[in-house]
């Protein structure tokens, strides 16, 4: 490539990937143009620190959507990036996936009855190796 501001070398990237015809494409974004971005060419969609009730009339749209265009709406995978923090109480307010372990497995089954297929967990609050470890152990408790 050879523009006005920069100039690339030929370069070749290895290993190629295995899915044919591309890996598949993972939208992420929370606003309107995201989803219609993922209907448009994604497999796909990845929103970001939503709660469960606000997830859901987004999944709804994006499943309206990907018919509309003649998709089905299992062709499009959910995904949701959300903080968890194990807690021995609920916070006030009220924070989904934050509290004791039977809130998050109700706050887990919250989100796959809003649509979503994977939750990615980031770990709130560990801000040394052992922390990190305890709150993952603690994490992997409360979902098994």
């Amino acid at each position: 490539y050879e523009g006005t501001i920069t100039r690339l070398p030929p370069v070749r990237s290895l290993p190629k990937p295995r899915q044919k015809p591309h890996p598949p494409i993972w939208v992420a974004g929370n606003s309107a143009a995201a989803r219609m971005r993922a209907v448009r060419i994604g497999q796909g969609w990845h929103a970001i620190d939503l709660s469960p009730e606000e997830l859901t009339p987004l999944v709804e749209d994006l499943r309206r959507s990907l018919r509309a265009a003649g998709r089905r709406p299992e062709e499009l995978t959910v995904s949701l990036r959300k903080g968890i923090l194990p807690l021995a109480r609920a916070p006030q307010p009220p924070h989904a996936l934050y509290g004791p372990p039977d809130g998050i497995r109700a706050d887990v089954a919250a989100y796959v009855a809003a649509g979503c297929d994977y939750l990615v967990l980031t770990l709130r609050q560990a801000r040394s190796a052992a922390a990190l470890e305890r709150t993952l152990e603690q994490v992997v408790e409360t979902l098994g």
